[in-house]
């Protein structure tokens, strides 16, 4: 069999690698708007010497850190369905 006659013996793997490396590159996009914001916050308080203050850091700090209970809280807001049954993963019964 020639690979000229268009028959794909692994078709889920041509199928998976690009869908992981997309997975790959959104998870990677989240990261960079967080460390623009981060080093934004950092840069806007460079002292008179040139080097950022602590007083940056610790803004850059808290607003990592309210970003994180705004996503908790969204996550959190989620609705599960209603009557949803779902197995317990450490008990296996279903609740």
């Amino acid at each position: 069999m020639s690979s000229i006659d268009g028959h794909r013996q692994h078709y889920n793997v041509t199928f998976t690698l690009p869908a992981l490396a997309a997975v790959a590159f959104s998870l990677l996009q989240s990261l960079v708007a967080g460390s623009q914001v981060t080093a934004g916050i950092v840069t806007g308080t460079i002292a008179a010497d040139g080097l950022p203050t602590e007083n940056g850091f610790t803004i850059a700090f808290a607003a990592s850190a309210a970003a994180l209970a705004i996503g908790f809280l969204v996550a959190f807001a989620v609705p599960t369905g209603v009557g949803a049954r779902v197995k317990s993963p450490l008990s296996g019964n279903w609740r």
